[in-house]
C-alpha cells in the first residue's frame, strides 16, 4: 500500500513589493543581470506574481545589461522551459551551495544577481556570490508551510508501531 501525503504547502507572497522593486530595477546596472531560480515552484510563483503585478516579461529586457538565467537543477530547468526560456547556467550538483559557487565563477564581475525563491531559502547560496563582489538581491516569493494531517496521524503511528511500514520516502 502506498500512501501519499503532502507535508508542505506553498503560500505565495501576494502583492509582493520586494519583487516589484527588484524587477523595476532589473538589468539597469552592470553588464550582466542574472535571474536565479532555486525550485520549480519558484518559477511558477514568479510568473504568477508578474501577472499579479501586471508586469510584462519584456519589461525585464529594457535595461542595458545582458539578461541571463540560472537554475538549481533539472526540474527547475524543465519548469522554466514551460515558459519558453532556457537556463544559461545549471550546476552539476543540484544544491544551493553548488549553484552559488558556479554562478560566482561564471558571472562577469559587477554583475547583478537577483534570486527569486522561498523566504526561508538556503543560506549557502549567497556567500560565494558576495565573496566575489557581485551585487545580490534575495527576493522572497513564497513561504513554505508545514502540513499536519491530524485525521490520519494516529493511523500512521499505529502502522509504524506494528511494523506495517517497509519504507518512508520524503521528496521535494
Amino acid at each position: 500500500q502506498v500512501l501519499e501525503l503532502p507535508t508542505i504547502r506553498t503560500e505565495a507572497i501576494s502583492h509582493n513589493p520586494d519583487l516589484k522593486a527588484a524587477m523595476d530595477s532589473f538589468g539597469k546596472q552592470g553588464a550582466e543581470a542574472w535571474l536565479v531560480f532555486t525550485s520549480p515552484v519558484g518559477v511558477q510563483v514568479f510568473f504568477e506574481q508578474l501577472e499579479e503585478l501586471e508586469m510584462d516579461l519584456r519589461s525585464l529586457w529594457t535595461g542595458k545589461a545582458e539578461m541571463k538565467l540560472a537554475v538549481i537543477g533539472s526540474a527547475t530547468k524543465r519548469k522554466l522551459r514551460q515558459y519558453g526560456l532556457s537556463a544559461d547556467l545549471m550546476p552539476e550538483t543540484y544544491d544551493a551551495k553548488s549553484l552559488g559557487e558556479q554562478l560566482a565563477q561564471t558571472a562577469t564581475p559587477g554583475s547583478e544577481i537577483t534570486i527569486v525563491r522561498a523566504a526561508a531559502g538556503s543560506e549557502e547560496l549567497i556567500p560565494p556570490l558576495c565573496a566575489v563582489g557581485l551585487n545580490v538581491k534575495d527576493v522572497p516569493l513564497y513561504h513554505t508551510e508545514y502540513e499536519i494531517h491530524e485525521q490520519i496521524r494516529e493511523q500512521i503511528a499505529a502502522a509504524l508501531l506494528q511494523g506495517e511500514v517497509d519504507a518512508v520516502t520524503f521528496t521535494s
